[in-house]
């Protein structure tokens, strides 16, 4: 920052930011009353006769692999080797 400019005439760092919190603080009042002005648009929860009304999700169908119960070679035995 090369000093006071149109925009911002304050000198020291300390000032431009006290304007600029100012300025700040006024716009989020400005917002908040104009959020009161209107309706409540909040996103409201949903209610326990909404969920109820739903229709059934389908099931998931998914595939399962489960292990063979065999050995999976006769004659291998892990852990013994042949010498």
């Amino acid at each position: 920052m090369a000093g006071p400019s149109e925009d911002n005439p304050f000198l020291t760092l300390k000032k431009r930011l006290k304007r600029a919190r100012f300025y700040d603080r006024r716009e989020r009042m400005d917002y908040d009353a104009l959020l009161a002005e209107q309706k409540d648009m909040r996103r409201q929860p949903a209610s326990a006769w909404d969920i109820a009304q739903r229709p059934e999700p389908a099931p998931a169908q998914q595939d399962v692999r489960r292990p063979d119960t065999r050995p999976a070679r006769a004659g291998l035995r892990p852990g013994f080797a042949k010498g």
